[in-house]
């Protein structure tokens, strides 16, 4: 091999590995998921995005998690205000909420209602 190939050779392997202009601009940036994973102990505030025969639900992407303590909403922020007297009053309703469980391979869990964060956007 030559010294001209072997520079070649070298400055072609410093460029993969630097990423070039493109890898050093974007160096630390990570891309949202539609699966979003969730630890035991998570607080997150999103939209209750459904209601069925299982309750509530919250939908983050693909991932869903169930709410549990939606029978009488003792100790739920909030609710005294909130006009909410069933389960099927939370929905479109923006939640406070504390993942109980979670399943990383279905991307499905349940979570602790918290509170309830803001009025009905169905009498908008």
């Amino acid at each position: 091999m030559s010294d001209r190939q072997s520079e070649q050779g070298t400055s072609a392997n410093e460029k993969r590995n630097s990423g070039g202009v493109l890898g050093k601009l974007f160096a630390g940036w990570t891309f949202r998921t539609s699966t979003p994973s969730y630890d035991v102990g998570d607080e997150l505030v999103a939209y209750v995005t459904g209601v069925d025969g299982a309750g509530p639900r919250v939908r983050v992407g693909d991932t869903v998690l169930r709410l549990t303590g939606v029978d009488d909403f003792s100790g739920v922020d909030g609710i005294s205000s909130s006009g909410v007297d069933s389960p099927a009053d939370l929905l479109d309703r923006k939640v406070r909420l504390r993942v109980d469980s979670f399943d990383k391979n279905s991307y499905e869990g349940t979570a602790e209602l918290l509170a309830v964060l803001d009025e009905s956007a169905a009498g908008l």
